[in-house]
């Protein structure tokens, strides 16, 4: 019988920002006056595009905004100047990738802009972190993978091509059409999502192995499955005077849509999301469980430190 099995918990809600240690370096008291003058200057300039949206990493803040790269390998070359007001600038940081709204889009040079935002124009984008995607067939099978992110895809490992075409073995192994040879699929991105903490655990920061690995056999993973988990997020958490984690559902998968052919008997899809606290932070458990795994199964942990 086949069992699609989602170990991930809960639902998402408006994405809101909150203010971090690394922002703006400006005075608090910018004048809407400088705005205006900044706008004003701007009539040298050729208008491009009007009433259009862009995502940009910030790189520095100005006096009267900040600068930005376009959020994409090819284009990283271009600086865009965005003009807001100190009000704006409030919630967002340095490194942070936002989509912006826009009323006018100026070219300043070849490889130069200026955007001139709308109000309330910045959606703010946290890191989807290294998912990765076991495959055990109960024999060599070539497998088809297609993601339907609702996001940009950062960086992937074998490279997505409209989705990623292996053979896979029974132990997990996987082989690309070349040859080359995976421990698993990796992706990462950004999406502006947020998680819902309404359930979960509040965890000492030396606490946080052990509750990992606890957690982490409940929601079916195997020694070698949440040993890697662990590796790769304990450096991030172990510092933290507490740990708030909530493992997600629904809004992580409705997000990160796994098209695969064939299709598998079992699916086990693991997401954590968590912030650090200074305080111990009282909230609901969450029931954690897992099916067994029954014939060719699917494997998926990733996890994202979100801003609160």
């Amino acid at each position: 019988m086949k069992k699609v099995i989602v170990i991930l918990l809960s639902a998402f809600i408006p994405l809101t920002a909150t203010a971090c240690e690394s922002g703006n370096s400006t005075t608090a008291q910018e004048s809407e006056s400088s705005i205006v003058a900044s706008t004003e200057d701007l009539s040298q300039y050729e208008i491009i595009e009007e009433n259009g949206s862009l995502t940009l990493k910030i790189t520095e803040f100005t006096d009267n905004g900040f600068k930005a790269i376009k959020n994409s390998p090819d284009s990283r070359e271009d600086e865009y100047t965005v003009i807001c007001s100190e009000k704006d600038k409030k919630n967002i940081c340095v490194e942070d990738r936002v989509d912006i709204s826009f009323e006018k889009l100026y070219k300043a040079d070849e490889n130069s802009f200026v955007v001139i935002p709308t109000k309330n124009a910045f959606v703010i984008y946290e890191p989807v972190d290294k998912p990765v995607i076991y495959l055990y067939p109960e024999e060599k099978t070539e497998v088809s993978v297609e993601l339907d992110f609702n996001g940009t895809l950062m960086a992937t490992y074998p490279e997505y091509n409209n989705g990623w075409q292996v053979t896979a073995m029974p132990d997990g192994t996987l082989f690309d059409k070349d040859g080359n040879e995976y421990s698993y699929i990796f992706w990462d991105g950004i999406s502006s999502i947020e998680y819902d903490f309404s359930k979960g655990f509040c965890v000492k920061g030396e606490d946080t192995t052990e509750f990992l690995r606890e957690s982490l056999k409940k929601l079916g993973l195997t020694p070698r499955e949440y040993n890697e988990f662990i590796v790769y997020w304990l450096p991030l958490m172990q510092s933290n005077k507490y740990n708030v984690i909530s493992f997600q559902t629904d809004r992580y998968t409705d997000n990160a849509v796994l098209n695969v052919t064939p299709s598998p008997d079992t699916v086990i899809r693991v997401y954590m999301a968590y912030y650090g606290s200074d305080e111990y932070v009282d909230i609901p458990p969450q029931e954690l469980s897992a099916p067994e795994r029954d014939g060719f199964t699917l494997i998926e942990w990733g996890g994202s430190e979100v801003r609160k």
